[in-house]
């Protein structure tokens, strides 16, 4: 007798799943759809903004590795591209790098440079400069 009882309950289970089904399938597929394609876009955004700073790091490497084996016209040069173009943390440690060197190899700072800018914009200390 209780076979029956199951019978019919799964019965009506199944009916309101199906009910269910046909009211919101297309909700639920629609969701799906859409975190499918959230998740991707942020995958690929994710993997972009990785080979883009990659990119500005391999920059910032070769500057550094010319300007420690003397090539200082490289150097400079390298180093005023990715303080105008790069990211703040790489265009700021450029801007210290350029001044820096350009301060070795001159006289004085040079006059492109506004080191009282660099550090009041980043709480750098000047003497860091003068090194």
């Amino acid at each position: 007798m209780s076979d029956i009882f199951q019978e019919v309950e799964e019965d009506v289970r199944r009916e309101r799943y199906e009910q269910l089904w046909k009211k919101y399938g297309n909700v639920i597929i629609a969701a799906a759809v859409v975190l499918v394609l959230a998740v991707a876009g942020y995958q690929a955004w994710r993997t972009y903004d990785l080979s883009q700073r990659q990119k500005v790091s391999e920059r910032y490497r070769e500057a550094s590795q010319a300007a420690e084996s003397g090539n200082m016209v490289k150097a400079e040069t390298d180093f005023a591209a990715l303080s105008k173009d790069a990211p703040a943390g790489y265009a700021t440690l450029s801007k210290l790098h350029l001044a820096g060197a350009l301060n070795t190899a001159s006289a004085g700072p040079p006059s492109d440079i506004d080191e009282d800018t660099i550090c009041f914009e980043h709480f750098i200390p000047y003497s860091y400069l003068m090194r």
